[in-house]
């Protein structure tokens, strides 16, 4: 009888190892694909004028939770069944996110309304006296063009044309908004502008669109081969691929004139 028992409590302790650990390993391959979504987030977030997107992985074994900071205070949870959304303990949001990683992209936004280069399109400049300005240019630039050429002040963002020749799906306007049909996507620019700061912005930025791929699996990553595939049909990106189409700046003091004056800045805002 006892040596029943003994078998009874192997047996019952195997299987409960064994659930263990299937829940483990269902945790990791599951973490696996939701880390790389992360990463490419990280990437995503980086095309925008204000991106500050990180996470951290805390492991808790049987579950894990990735915290990243957002507007909402959701974390995202992985457990043995499944991966979720999960308010934080500190959260008082009353919105829950339900669509990963769709519903993260609406908070990469940054600043402004731009304008495609083109005859059809208004002209307005509204030299307000602003601190910084958001502006459209009269035609495309190279970045080597834009790095010899414009003296107005520190560059923040630079436009970058992700469009194509597709002039019959030409947007009215474009924003900085993540999740948005008409979104306008660039390379930040966190160096003064001097010496050869906007070509090693640039090369940053290539060398990150150019790790996606047609193959790529995660749905950031799609979403970030779609604008390289835009710039450029076939193959890697390099920097003479770049057409830039507008800009964010902090202006000097004393320019105000040569900038009012200046055809490069087709609209300001």
């Amino acid at each position: 009888m006892r040596n029943r028992k003994r078998k009874r409590n192997r047996i019952g302790l195997q299987i409960f190892l064994g659930v263990v650990l299937a829940g483990v390993l269902s945790v990791s391959i599951r973490s696996i694909k939701v880390e790389n979504e992360l990463s490419s987030l990280k990437d995503y977030s980086k095309l925008f004028c204000k991106h500050d997107f990180d996470w951290k992985k805390h492991s808790f074994g049987l579950w894990n939770i990735y915290y990243f900071d957002n507007r909402n205070g959701n974390n995202f949870t992985v457990f043995p069944t499944g991966s979720y959304f999960t308010a934080s303990l500190l959260s008082f949001s009353h919105i829950k996110l339900k669509n990963f990683p769709k519903d993260l992209w609406s908070e990469f936004k940054g600043m402004g309304t731009f304008y495609y280069p083109s005859d059809e399109n208004n002209y307005n400049k509204n030299w307000d006296g602003a601190l910084v300005h958001a502006v459209s240019f009269n035609k495309p630039y190279s970045i080597s063009q834009i790095q010899g050429y414009f003296s107005y002040g520190k560059i923040k963002w630079l436009w970058l044309d992700t469009y194509g020749n597709r002039k019959e799906n030409q947007a009215e306007y474009y924003i900085q908004d993540g999740n948005a049909a008409n979104g306008a996507y660039g390379i930040l620019c966190n160096e003064e502008l001097k010496g050869n700061a906007l070509q090693i912005d640039s090369w940053k930025f290539i060398d990150m669109i150019n790790k996606y791929n047609s193959k790529n699996l995660s749905e950031t990553g799609k979403k970030l081969y779609k604008i390289k595939h835009s710039i450029k049909a076939e193959g890697d990106i390099a920097i003479t691929d770049l057409k830039i189409i507008g800009c964010i700046f902090y202006p000097n003091d004393n320019q105000d004139e040569q900038m009012r004056n200046d055809p490069i800045f087709k609209v300001v805002q």
